[in-house]
C-alpha cells in the first residue's frame, strides 16, 4: 500500500475524476479482490477517507488475514532449507510489521510464545478461538481443555477395566482373554487340563466360561451347554468308535485249535 500512496502522490491522481482513480486501483488487484471491492463501492466512493476503497481494502484484509494470525505467523517463521539468511530477515521484518510488534506489551509476548510453542494442536484449536487471548484467557482455556481429557482418560479406563456379567451375576471373560491357571488343583479343584462342561474346552472351568449357563446345545436341545460339550454326542462318539471284528477273533480261535489238533 505504500507504493501506492508514492504513485498516487507522485502523479496528482487526487486531480483525477473518482471513476479514473477507481479504474488505476483496480489495475493492481487481483481478479477476486477486485470483485468484493467492486461489489461495496460506488462511483462516487472516494480512494481515501472513511469508507473508501483503501479503508474498504483494509477491513477485507483484516477479515481474511486477521491480527492474531499474522503475529502467529511471524512468531512461528523459521529459515527454509536453502533460503539465506537475509532473505530469512527481510521475510521476518516483513512479517513483523503487519503484525503491528510495536503494540505488543510483555504479557502480549508470552502469549504469542506460548501459543506457538505448545504440541497440542487440538488446545491450539481452542486457543485460537479467543477474540482477544491473554494469559488469563489462555490458562482458563487449558484448564477446560485438562480437565476434559483427564476425564476423557478416567472414562477410557473405567470402560476397559470393567468386566462384563452374565444373566446370574458371575463374571463372563472373552474368549480370546480368559484366565489360564498353572498351578496345581488344590482343594479338590480340577486341573486345568479338565475340560469345560459347557463347551468343552480345556483352558479354562465352567464357571470361567465366556458362554451363558443358559446356553442352548443344538445338539440335545438342552441349555447349559453346547454341541461340542453335549453329553449324547459324547455317547455317540464312543457308540461310532470301531471294534475288533468278530469273525477275526473266530477265525484266530479256530486256527489256534487246528494247530493244537494236529499237533496232538
Amino acid at each position: 500500500m505504500e507504493e501506492y500512496n508514492a504513485y498516487f502522490n507522485s502523479n496528482s491522481m487526487n486531480q483525477f475524476a473518482i471513476k479514473e482513480q477507481q479504474s488505476y486501483l483496480k489495475v493492481l488487484l487481483d481478479d477476486n479482490l477486485k470483485t468484493r471491492l467492486s461489489c461495496k463501492i460506488t462511483d462516487s466512493t472516494e480512494i481515501y477517507g472513511e469508507n473508501g476503497c483503501i479503508e474498504l481494502l483494509k477491513q477485507d484484509f483484516d477479515r481474511r488475514y486477521p491480527i492474531m494470525t499474522r503475529r502467529m505467523d511471524y512468531f512461528q517463521r523459521k529459515q527454509h532449507d536453502g533460503e539465506s539468511f537475509t532473505d530469512y530477515l527481510a521475510k521476518l521484518k516483513e512479517l513483523g510489521k503487519l503484525a503491528d510488534l510495536e503494540k505488543l506489551k510483555m504479557e502480549d509476548l508470552t502469549v504469542y510464545t506460548s501459543m506457538c510453542g505448545t504440541n497440542n494442536k487440538e488446545l491450539l484449536d481452542d486457543m485460537l478461538k479467543l477474540e482477544d487471548p491473554t494469559i488469563e484467557k489462555i490458562e482458563q482455556v487449558a484448564n477446560i481443555f485438562e480437565g476434559k481429557s483427564n476425564t476423557k482418560k478416567k472414562l477410557y479406563c473405567d470402560v476397559t477395566a470393567s468386566v462384563t456379567k452374565t444373566e446370574d451375576g458371575r463374571p463372563s471373560y472373552p474368549r480370546t482373554n480368559r484366565p489360564f491357571q498353572r498351578s496345581n488343583p488344590t482343594n479338590g479343584q480340577r486341573t486345568t487340563n479338565s475340560k469345560c462342561k459347557r463347551c468343552n474346552e480345556t483352558d479354562h472351568q465352567h464357571y470361567q466360561c465366556s458362554w451363558k449357563p443358559n446356553v442352548e446345545c443344538h445338539g440335545c436341545g438342552r441349555r447349559g451347554h453346547i454341541k461340542p460339550a453335549c453329553p449324547k454326542g459324547d455317547q455317540k462318539r464312543r457308540s461310532d468308535r470301531p471294534t475288533k471284528p468278530v469273525r477275526a477273533v473266530e477265525e484266530k480261535s479256530t486256527s489256534s485249535s487246528s494247530i493244537s489238533s494236529s499237533t496232538d
